[in-house]
């Protein structure tokens, strides 16, 4: 045993992931996470939706960084009438 001291950086950084009983295997908790998202406007976009369905958290923040540059690129579409890049 030893004290929090005595730890390195590694082994300090770990976190738990506790999953939901309610749901206890990947394909009930993706069944119930589309389910959701099938009523709930926006929730498939969300970072909770893409962690539940059992994206890492790296994953989940590459896949929003994604999602972010797209409605950016189309935001600054609608905002020049439509005109595609170099036009």
């Amino acid at each position: 045993n030893t004290t929090p001291d005595g730890l390195t950086d590694e082994q300090r950084s770990v976190m738990p992931n506790f999953k939901n009983p309610m749901r206890p295997s990947l394909a009930a908790t993706a069944d119930a996470m589309v389910k959701v998202a099938g009523v709930l406007d926006g929730f498939a976009q969300t970072r909770e939706f893409l962690a539940n369905m059992g994206f890492t958290p790296t994953e989940v923040e590459s896949v929003r960084g994604q999602l972010d540059s797209a409605a950016n690129r189309r935001a600054l579409t609608a905002i020049m009438g439509g005109a595609k890049a170099g036009e």
